[in-house]
């Protein structure tokens, strides 16, 4: 019988950090992702068959409503939740990450540089964020690689600024 000695697991955080319009940090929160089965899926086939300059970028986007994350969704389809796209920028960022490093057994591929959403409607909320392979505010192509819920709400207003980070972590077990 094959026996495992050594189990590789990924994982991902999200940082946020909220600024008012005056540019004072009002809320700093990590968050964990789940993964979806599409994102997995397309992980493996990406790491381990040809990689195409298309399939390198990811683009990070917010959960405009509470609700349930399953490792179903998929762009197309999340009926849990919905995105947020009441902010001014014209496309989801882009989750530029640096080249991986390792550290203790840990390998990450961290964003050195934040991602800005300027919010341009008062009185809402966030409820977490995802990591798409499509740009597009309510895009529905692409791959779901990655969700993640917050433990609470944040509330936001006009001209509030959230800043999001992605880290990607591989290690041994």
């Amino acid at each position: 019988m094959y026996k495992r000695s050594n189990v590789a697991k990924i994982g991902g955080v999200f940082n946020i950090e909220v600024y008012d319009k005056y540019g004072n940090l009002k809320i700093k929160k990590n968050f964990n992702n789940s993964w979806t089965n599409e994102g997995m899926s397309w992980l493996m086939n990406r790491s381990f068959k040809s990689i195409k300059a298309s399939d390198l970028s990811y683009y990070i986007g917010l959960i405009n409503s509470s609700g349930t994350i399953t490792a179903s969704d998929v762009m197309a389809s999340h009926s849990g939740w919905t995105e947020n796209i009441n902010y001014d920028e014209i496309t989801r960022p882009a989750w530029n990450q640096d080249d991986p490093v390792e550290s203790g057994g840990v390998i990450s591929a961290v964003n050195s540089t934040k991602r800005s959403f300027t919010i341009n409607v008062d009185s809402q909320s966030v409820y977490g964020a995802f990591l798409s392979s499509d740009n597009s505010k309510s895009g529905t192509s692409g791959k779901l690689l990655a969700e993640g819920a917050l433990d609470s709400q944040i509330d936001l207003n006009d001209d509030d600024v959230i800043k999001i980070g992605y880290d990607l972590r591989l290690q041994a077990n």
